[in-house]
């Protein structure tokens, strides 16, 4: 996953046909125009909820290989315990 830091106003190409421009930033929601052509299929995917543990990797800084390894097994864990 590729993480950047935009400013109002710019404008992010992705590939030839595709542009995101950052229309407006107010607290936490920002404003996007996204110009593609109607080929390109676009879908919307609501954020994770905060609460969502197992959301919460995907949200989070990498993990050490040792950190995963504790990581899933209290994952599996906590699903044996819900059985």
């Amino acid at each position: 996953m590729l993480v950047l830091t935009q400013k109002e106003g710019e404008i992010l190409q992705v590939g030839k046909d595709v542009r995101i421009f950052i229309k407006r930033i107010k607290g936490n929601w920002v404003r996007l125009c996204i110009d593609a052509p109607k080929e390109v299929e676009l879908k919307r995917i609501p954020a994770p909820k905060v609460d969502d543990e197992d959301a919460a990797p995907m949200m989070a800084a990498p993990m050490s290989a040792a950190e995963e390894l504790a990581d899933t097994e209290r994952r599996v864990l906590r699903m044996a315990r819900r059985r």
